[in-house]
């Protein structure tokens, strides 16, 4: 999701997100083949099923990522977002279930769904997003180097004191792991500092059988504002600002 520069010094970084940074059903026939090589060398055959096997689940990821889109795309057109820049990526661990991020004008939505759903209805969680946030945010060096770096995907919030700018693509709401302080304001005007990123909040343990339940469709709705996994027909807690 981050993306590797291929390119550089040319071009911006390529970013397919179609995997998560850790997904043990990619690594493992890697692993698995490197130690059978280690044991008994030099193991060609084991070095080229085990690369074989994890090209394959790459190519998989493709396919669920595009299955998906076409998923939500629907859902995407009721709202009038369906040309609104989305990120589809998975969630955490595996290929099963997916987390689409769309951001609108003042709002933005998330929708989390997955292989293994049986036909329920999306859930969509609408978070608010302030233009005027974001274009303070554009004034600040930082703001505008984060812009690019994340695509534009950044939630910016001003404060009472401190312009705060959240990567939005790794993590939940709520538990986004790279938050940053852009500026300061002084006499009702933000002075732009060195930006620093602020502690990284601590996961609810509950949170990870949730995880679990809802990406083995066993429950049929995550909340990400609550990372609570709900029976169907269950609605998510509204976000304010």
């Amino acid at each position: 999701t981050y993306g590797t520069r291929l390119f550089w010094p040319l071009g911006d970084p390529v970013a397919i997100s179609s995997i998560f940074i850790i997904d043990p059903l990619y690594t493992l026939p890697l692993l698995i083949a490197v130690v059978w090589a280690l044991l008994r060398p030099p193991a060609r055959p084991a070095l080229v099923a085990g690369l074989t096997v994890s090209s394959l689940y790459l190519c998989w990821s493709l396919v669920a990522q595009q299955w998906m889109t076409q998923r939500v795309m629907p859902v995407l057109a009721e709202q009038g977002l369906s040309e609104a820049p989305r990120l589809v990526q998975p969630m955490p661990f595996s290929t099963l279930l997916w987390r689409v991020t769309v951001l609108g004008e003042q709002r933005r939505l998330e929708i989390v769904t997955g292989v293994l759903d049986n036909g329920d209805a999306l859930t969509v969680e609408t978070f608010p997003r302030s233009p005027q946030d974001y274009a303070e945010a554009m004034q600040v060096p930082a703001g505008r180097k984060l812009a690019w770096f994340t695509r534009g995907f950044i939630d910016v919030e001003a404060g009472r004191d401190q312009l705060l700018a959240t990567d939005i693509r790794l993590g939940v709401p709520g538990l986004h792991p790279f938050q940053f302080v852009l500026a300061e304001r002084e006499d009702g005007v933000w002075q732009a500092l060195p930006s620093y990123k602020l502690p990284r909040p601590m996961a609810n343990p509950q949170a990870w059988p949730a995880l679990l339940d809802r990406t083995l469709a066993r429950q049929p709705i995550l909340c990400l504002t609550t990372l609570e996994a709900l029976p169907a027909g269950s609605p998510c807690p509204s976000v304010m600002r």
